[in-house]
């Protein structure tokens, strides 16, 4: 194995040091240490701190479906409703390169905010709503 990807790449939020279950959940899980400590417990024989990777929720989606697609060029959408503060991402795929070219946030993680949506692109304009 030349490399274990971990599809989350942030650093923790306010909303995340706020809470006791939130401060916890992001230790245990998403934080790069804890990733490590659980291969390293697993497979002990690998170094793999040189292996592991963070990589953003949202691009790992859009890899993962662009790369062995086949298609030179194409528009990726993702949307699961919650990357590291993302619900919704377009990329754009041309040859090995995946470009973001929107994002749409949600509230924030755990829907601390009145936010309804936030949109940023470099081609379109989008507008902030509140409840």
């Amino acid at each position: 194995m030349d490399v274990v990807a971990h599809g989350f790449a942030y650093e923790p939020s306010l909303a995340d040091q706020a809470e006791k279950y939130y401060a916890q959940r992001f230790a245990e899980v998403y934080q790069p240490s804890a990733q490590l400590a659980e291969l390293t417990a697993h497979l002990p024989s690998q170094n793999w701190a040189s292996r592991f990777v963070p990589v953003p929720h949202h691009l790992a989606h859009a890899a993962s479906t662009y790369y062995p697609s086949g298609f030179a060029e194409a528009l990726v959408l993702v949307a699961d409703g919650m990357g590291e503060t993302e619900s919704l991402t377009v990329w754009t795929g041309s040859g090995t390169k995946l470009t973001p070219y929107a994002e749409f946030r949600h509230f924030t993680r755990w829907a601390r905010s009145t936010e309804s949506s936030r949109c940023t692109s470099a081609s379109s304009s989008c507008s902030t709503s509140t409840r």
